[in-house]
């Protein structure tokens, strides 16, 4: 009898399924109104608010996948 790898190899060939090629992304669809994305964040720096005083700046960005539809709040608290 013959062994090598080629011969198992061979083998293996037949008795496998044949492989599909792997996604490389995935569609992602939503219903209206069954999610929103939410971001908040602190922007760098202050902005004067009169006096000599300074605050911080906050932001929040959501966004409605389904239309993409996006809206920002900003606020010093």
């Amino acid at each position: 009898m013959t062994v090598g790898v080629s011969i198992l190899k061979d083998y293996l060939a037949r008795v496998r399924p044949s492989r599909r090629e792997p996604r490389v992304y995935q569609r992602t669809a939503y219903l209206p109104g069954e999610l929103a994305q939410c971001d908040w964040w602190q922007l760098p720096g202050s902005v004067p608010v009169g006096g000599g005083a300074s605050r911080r700046v906050f932001g929040l960005v959501t966004t409605l996948p389904h239309s993409a539809a996006h809206v920002a709040v900003f606020s010093q608290f």
